[in-house]
């Protein structure tokens, strides 16, 4: 009968568990996708991929793969929650913004915007954080610098005829004009308008009405020579009643 003889093997990779990998877990609202499946021995070779629900962007490496050492070459990844650009206070105006659970100005939160009277809004005035971490306003990168608000405006006045008109500065609200007609016309209407805070003038615009008495060329000569006519006979008159009485 032969001797037993027993191998005792001093290779640090003789032991099988040592071809394993830490089991992983899916990060938190996140996925992850493992193969060989997740739920086996994730053993030298095998590899899990992750991604994130909607809304939350992943920190980390998107794949991981276990060593033959049994070890993953990188950390496990997280997820973080898609956020948008902070929305400044607007000049002349204000607002008031509702933020999502997962922190200030990240997905789903929302901002509304009015302004102070006299002054008008530019655009929508609600924003919202979209899972790109983007306002929803088309056209601007960053959607708050899209947002003017402006001072409002009335429309501009066209004068006719005689009127005079004199303002204090452009249409814009607070503004105030002045009315007046030449000497001897009349002023139909208010003799000032002012701007009003949603962009209308205070009242119609005046007219100027030309004096009753004319003073037309033809007229005077007419009325002259009306004059002029009654004189000369005032005089016959007078100089036949006289040789009658002869």
């Amino acid at each position: 009968m032969f001797p037993r003889i027993t191998v005792v093997s001093s290779h640090p990779f003789s032991d099988f568990s040592a071809f394993q990998c830490e089991a992983l877990s899916r990060p938190r609202r996140g996925y992850m996708n493992c193969l060989p499946s997740a739920s086996g021995p994730l053993q030298s070779g095998s590899s899990c991929e992750f991604s994130c629900v909607q809304g939350f962007e992943l920190k980390g490496s998107k794949r991981l793969q276990c060593g033959p050492r049994g070890e993953w070459d990188s950390k496990k990844p997280t997820c973080s929650a898609v956020k948008c650009d902070a929305v400044p206070q607007p000049q002349n105006g204000f607002m008031e913004c509702v933020h999502a659970t997962t922190g200030e100005f990240t997905y789903k939160s929302s901002c509304t915007f009015q302004c102070h009277k006299g002054f008008k809004l530019q655009g929508s005035a609600q924003l919202e954080c979209t899972s790109q971490g983007q306002w929803t306003q088309e056209g601007f990168p960053n959607v708050y610098h899209g947002y003017v608000i402006a001072v409002v405006q009335c429309s501009s006045l066209e004068v006719p005829g005689k009127i005079n008109m004199s303002c204090n500065g452009t249409t814009v609200f607070g503004t105030v004009c002045e009315f007046t007609c030449p000497d001897g016309w009349t002023l139909n209407g208010s003799a000032i308008l002012t701007c009003g805070a949603t962009g209308h003038w205070s009242g119609m615009l005046p007219t100027c009405e030309a004096p009753t008495n004319s003073t037309h060329p033809l007229v005077v000569a007419l009325s002259t020579a009306g004059t002029s006519l009654l004189t000369v006979s005032s005089f016959l008159y007078l100089l036949l009643k006289y040789f009658r009485k002869k």
